[in-house]
């Protein structure tokens, strides 16, 4: 009898400990990549400018949707996680920009696409929130964003694409650029990339000003 206890016992550790250990390890693998593009300058601290460009502001509607400094849960993407799981029915429009800076850090690191790996992008998500802003993350993100072409970065695509800075983009040009990020290949489809600006055009007019 003492036998059988002690087995339960010892499984019953096993199913409490292994979890709790597996996320600390995870949660500490994320805390020293995010360290690791700080050293390398990829996030930097607030900016002196917290108001977003046109350019900025178009691909913040365009990719981030409704989660945009939508901080009323302590980690949007496990937030998103849990609404997919238990609400399937329930839509947000995009995913959050810390779970796209989080994705561009460990891409860089290691293109490693394992459930594991999964689980420390999202765990580093939930950390960026805690020490960066939106606006610091997306300036993070774009600063090495692909729009189709080499080097990466919203300034190279800007330069290339229209002979000037990002910040000097109008609505029109600020959305032929927000296409291109989901769609890179659009520069040689002019009629459908002419077509996919002009729908995030109309998101971001019908979107209230900040």
């Amino acid at each position: 009898m003492r036998t059988i206890r002690t087995v339960v016992l010892v499984v019953l550790l096993a199913v409490v400990t292994i979890p709790v250990v597996t996320f600390a390890v995870l949660w500490a693998q994320a805390g020293s990549a995010i360290s690791s593009a700080e050293r390398a300058g990829v996030l930097r601290g607030p900016p002196p400018d917290t108001t977003l460009t046109v350019a900025e502001r178009a691909i913040s509607i365009a990719e981030f949707g409704g989660t945009w400094n939508a901080r009323n849960a302590p980690c949007r993407p496990v937030a998103s996680l849990w609404r997919a799981a238990t609400q399937p029915d329930v839509r947000v429009s995009g995913s959050s920009v810390s779970t796209a800076l989080s994705t561009m850090i460990f891409m860089e690191l290691e293109p490693d696409r394992s459930l594991r790996r999964h689980f420390t992008r999202v765990l580093a998500a939930c950390q960026l929130e805690q020490r960066y802003s939106d606006t610091q993350m997306l300036r993070a993100w774009l600063s090495n964003a692909y729009f189709g072409a080499r080097p990466f970065g919203i300034e190279s695509a800007a330069q290339s694409l229209f002979g000037k800075g990002a910040a000097e983009l109008d609505p029109s040009e600020s959305a032929r650029l927000a296409a291109l990020l989901r769609a890179p290949r659009l520069r040689n489809d002019p009629e459908r990339w002419n077509e996919r600006a002009r729908l995030i055009g109309e998101r971001v007019a019908a979107s209230p000003q900040p």
